[in-house]
């Protein structure tokens, strides 16, 4: 069992090496200069486990990430709700309270180790190399407790530097984090050999079940005066039981007989294939088009005195127009119905509620970085869809990635996506007036204007964003797959920003027109920066 271990262990440092060799080499500038030899390289082992690092690095931001989306700010939320002070006591109460639910109880059976559904990685070395299935899935449950159990205590160790959770405490909740999931694997494992049990049937595990543990998790404090679970959780009797419960349930593992059948029902390459090629179209589904929402019939006139780009695209917009203005009109729908919640809570907390529009003015120039970057902005959708009935079909034509044609393309579509985007953020922009100057008064029109112009500002700057990306980069493959390293890093950056601002208390003024600045900036440079690499980079990814 050691050596078939290592071997696994191997093996998915190779996968990973190979896919960091393959990251570097889309990398512009850098990536010429990472040749092909490196897969075959004398140096290839430490290739090899960089590849592991750098993927077990990944894994470590992820669970840092996780900590502090799903425990640590629904932890602060809830203190505000309550009115409690936020003390790193109540935090850490909160926090205990949300791990228990996510990561011991109720998220634990519908995701499985044993009857997830496998991959080719698992294919190959189960049926193509022979490894024993029993030995094959006790080392799938030690790896997944290694990358999961222990890198989420090792990064609360790092949380308990600046938490009063206490590092026997966190240890313990390793230790419960691995008892738990041994008790539901075992759980399964008796269901599938009694029932034959499959929760990844489609029928089975649906959007309620997977949403079942995060309506407990961020329901139940609202129905509790306070929160009080560090004492059940790391309670001696507590772990005492959760201990006995994870070694009898590792037992039954390590005795359980059907491995043989359970292989042969996970590990089929035919159901491999299907549900890779079910993962395509879901990534596609973000640009594709139904046929019932395309029109083949255009009226003359609508084509009448266009030419070259502007004819082209003349033909595209007329012919989907109703997907494309779905997007507006939904956004627009769901402004209104905002509007008409937020003047149910003008009524009822009136009082004082003009004193407090210039703080809720700041809170939403704040706010809004993040959302019309994230949920807002039409840009990202309208690339996809571009991409998938239009320009997919065009790139192989050299003629359309010169730099004449791209920058006549952005602006002919940048003037559409004005008309698709700024049309709902207009209507945002006059649905806040109206409610500020209902419940606030004249006398907060300098507050007002400021919302309206950030608004129509970080609309156009967004929508005009993704446009230069794409056109700049491409990033997408055939089946909607982002291949562009640069692409992810810099919408990543961006993300980080827009949620630092948004989560950032008191920023003084001149912030914002350092913000306003770089923006500008980013988007002159952007487009020459687009003049110059669209003719190497506009085209279909591998």
């Amino acid at each position: 069992m050691p050596r078939t271990f290592l071997l696994i262990l191997e093996y998915a440092a190779m996968r990973s090496a190979n896919y960091l060799i393959y990251f570097l080499q889309k990398i512009p500038l850098l990536g010429k200069k990472i040749p092909n030899r490196w897969y075959r390289a004398e140096s290839k082992d430490l290739i090899y486990w960089l590849g592991a690092f750098v993927g077990q690095l990944k894994n470590i931001l992820g669970k840092t990430a996780y900590i502090a989306i799903m425990l640590g700010l629904p932890s602060l939320l809830y203190l505000a709700i309550k009115d409690h002070e936020p003390t790193p006591e109540r935090l850490v109460e909160y926090g205990l309270f949300f791990f228990m639910v996510l990561n011991l109880f109720l998220a634990r059976l519908p995701n499985p180790i044993f009857l997830a559904p496998r991959a080719l990685i698992d294919y190959e070395l189960v049926k193509l190399s022979r490894i024993d299935e029993k030995q094959y899935y006790l080392i799938q449950l030690l790896i997944h407790g290694l990358n999961t159990s222990l890198v989420m205590t090792l990064v609360l160790l790092v949380f308990n530097i600046f938490l009063p959770i206490g590092t026997l405490n966190v240890w313990l909740l390793g230790v419960l984090h691995l008892a738990y999931r041994w008790l539901f694997e075992a759980i399964n494992l008796k269901l599938y050999q009694r029932f034959d049990y499959d929760p990844q049937v489609p029928e089975i595990k649906n959007i309620v079940y997977a949403l079942l543990p995060l309506i407990v998790a961020y329901g139940l404090p609202l129905l509790l005066p306070d929160v009080r679970f560090a004492g059940f959780i790391l309670h001696p009797i507590f772990i005492g039981v959760s201990v006995v419960l994870g070694l009898i349930s590792l037992s039954y593992i390590l005795r359980f007989p059907d491995y043989v059948r359970l292989a042969n029902d996970k590990i089929n390459l035919e159901q491999i294939r299907q549900r890779l090629a079910a993962v395509g179209d879901v990534q596609k589904m973000g640009g594709a088009v139904k046929d019932k929402d395309i029109l083949l019939d255009i009226p003359a006139k609508k084509l009448e005195g266009l030419t070259d780009y502007d004819y082209l695209h003349q033909i595209f917009f007329e012919r989907y127009s109703p997907t494309l203005r779905r997007g507006r009109r939904w956004r627009s729908l769901a402004y209104l119905a905002a509007f008409g919640a937020a003047m149910i809570t003008g009524y009822f907390f009136r009082d004082g509620l003009a004193d407090r529009i210039p703080t809720l003015s700041k809170a939403l120039v704040q706010f809004s970085f993040y959302y019309f970057y994230f949920i807002g902005s039409y840009g990202e959708r309208f690339t996809k869809i571009l991409f998938l009935n239009m320009d997919y079909h065009l790139l192989p034509y050299s003629f359309f990635r010169e730099p004449e044609a791209v920058t006549k393309s952005l602006k002919i579509r940048f003037k559409k996506l004005m008309a698709l985007g700024l049309v709902p953020t207009l209507l945002l922009c006059a649905l806040f007036t109206l409610w500020a100057l209902i419940f606030g008064g004249r006398q907060h029109w300098p507050d007002i204007l400021l919302v309206n112009a950030v608004f129509i500002v970080l609309t156009i700057f967004f929508n005009l964003h993704h446009l230069i990306i794409y056109h700049t980069f491409q990033p997408y493959n055939k089946n909607m797959q982002v291949k562009s390293p640069l692409t992810v890093g810099i919408n990543f950056v961006i993300y980080i920003i827009t949620f630092a601002l948004w989560r950032t208390n008191n920023l003084p003024t001149p912030v914002y027109l350092i913000v306003l600045v770089i923006m500008i900036i980013y988007v002159i440079g952007g487009i020459q920066l687009m003049k110059r690499l669209a003719p190497k980079n506009f085209k279909l990814k591998t």
